[in-house]
Formats: C-alpha cells, sequence, structure tokens
C-alpha cells in the first residue's frame, strides 16, 4: 500500500494543500495509478491499496473509497460489504459488464461505471463525493443563504438548516454548485449531468431536485431563479418572476391579426 505524502502530493496537483482522503483499490497498477493522479487533481490524498486487506487496515478511515473490480470472476458484493461495514464511508465501484446496479447498491455501493468506462463520467462521479479543497473555508453565500462547506451547513437569514428543512446531501451539493456559479444561468442538463450524476438523462429530471430545494430555503428562494427553456440561476438581486395573466381582449385581438 503506498500514501502520497503530503508535499508529494501538492506537488504533484499543483495545489498548496490537499483535503480528503480517498482509497484507491485496484489490482492493476496502471489503473490504481491512473486514479491516484486525478483523484490529486480533485483535491484529495490517494491511499493506495493493491488488496482489500490493505484497504480494511486503513486508519484512520478515508472518506471515500474507490473500486476497481476487475472482472466478472471477482466477488464484487463480498468486496463491497466488507469495505462499507469496516471503513463506513462512500464507495464508487468500477463494476464488471455484467454487473446489476441493484446488487451493487445492495451491497454497499454508492455510485459506480461498468467497464468499459469513460475516464470523465468516472471523474465526475468520484467528485461529487469529493468534499471541497481548502478553497472553500470561506462560506459561500447569496443574499441570506450562507453555506458552510467544510462543516456541510445551511445557514438563511442566519438561521441553520436542521431536522426535515436541512437538505438532502444531493440538495446540499446542488445548492454549492449553483453558489459557485453565482450570477451565472446553469443549464438543467449541467445539473443533471454534474451533479445528480445522470449521464444522458433528460435535463428536465432536474426540476424536482430544485423544486425540493426552493421548499427547504422558504423565502430565500426567490434568489434562485428560473431561467425558462434553459436552467437556474443564483443572483443576489432577484427580479419579480410573474407568470403573465391572458387578458381576453389582448387574445382576441391576436386572433384577429392571425386570420
Amino acid at each position: 500500500m503506498a500514501v502520497l505524502g503530503r508535499g508529494e502530493a501538492a506537488r504533484k496537483s499543483g495545489s498548496p494543500e490537499i483535503g480528503q482522503r480517498v482509497v484507491i483499490v485496484a489490482a492493476d497498477d496502471v489503473e490504481r495509478e491512473v486514479l491516484a493522479h486525478w483523484t490529486l487533481r480533485l483535491g484529495a490524498m490517494p491511499a493506495l491499496c493493491r488488496t482489500l486487506e490493505q484497504a480494511l487496515a486503513l486508519r484512520p478511515s478515508p472518506g471515500l473509497a474507490i473500486v476497481a473490480s476487475a472482472n466478472d470472476k471477482d466477488d464484487v458484493a463480498r468486496v463491497l460489504v466488507r469495505l462499507k461495514q469496516r471503513l463506513k464511508c462512500p464507495i464508487v465501484c468500477i463494476a464488471p459488464p455484467s454487473a446489476e446496479p441493484a446488487a451493487l447498491f445492495a451491497s454497499g455501493a454508492d455510485d459506480f461505471v461498468r467497464r468499459p468506462y469513460d475516464l470523465a463520467e468516472l471523474l465526475s462521479r468520484i467528485a461529487r463525493f469529493i468534499r471541497s479543497p481548502p478553497k472553500h473555508r470561506r462560506p459561500l453565500s447569496c443574499g441570506p443563504i450562507v453555506v458552510d462547506v467544510a462543516a456541510r451547513e445551511v445557514h438563511v437569514s442566519g438561521v441553520r438548516l436542521v431536522g426535515k428543512r436541512a437538505p438532502t446531501r444531493k440538495e446540499f451539493d446542488l445548492l454549492v454548485f449553483l453558489l459557485e456559479r453565482k450570477e451565472e444561468v446553469v443549464e438543467k442538463r449541467e445539473i443533471v449531468r454534474q451533479v445528480l450524476g445522470g449521464g444522458a438523462a433528460a435535463p428536465d429530471n432536474a426540476k424536482a431536485p430544485v423544486s425540493l430545494l426552493r421548499r427547504k430555503l422558504g423565502e430565500a428562494a426567490r434568489h434562485l431563479e428560473t431561467i425558462r427553456g434553459v436552467g437556474f440561476k443564483l443572483t443576489e438581486q432577484p427580479g419579480e418572476q410573474r407568470t403573465p395573466r391572458s387578458r381576453p381582449g389582448l387574445v382576441r385581438a391576436r386572433r384577429r391579426e392571425e386570420k
């Protein structure tokens, strides 16, 4: 097992500080090194393990595990169950082509890709589970909304959202994603791909999570604007979002013009 030192990791990633520890379990040397390189680029500190036993011996436990199953003969379910029981952290699995999603999730995987996989897609799924690097020590904010990314806390008008009003993991990630792009129009398909992990899923799949997030933000949800036909925007100065009412006279005039 190899754990990159903090100084070495910082030099390789081009970042002065490295954050969350991520264990990479892969028997193939090349694949293990490739995953380590890109994990560093995502701002994490990789711990490289060739075997399951090496990963289970890690102390303290990592914040994320990436498991690369070699082929169909691997007992993927057994590996996932043991890792989840011991490490108690999210797991991203690189699964055999024949792996069934239901079986992977039931065994402890939080996300997965099948072989052969697209590296960009895998990295986007890994990035969802890596806590934000040190650049987010200062809170993100928009109007009355303040997010402490490191503590994963959301405050609205000085009140922390807890209990039923506390955002779920995906809702929190969605809010941070929008805050990082404050004053920019974020397309629905980008939210589906980057936050929800939907890949080629329909862009309108972003509507439900945004709607749920708005409910939890309460009055502050007015800062989260809908850009019709495109996506959403978090803004410091929200405009009035009124649906224009149809006036009978105007409708009749338009009909006469069409004739």
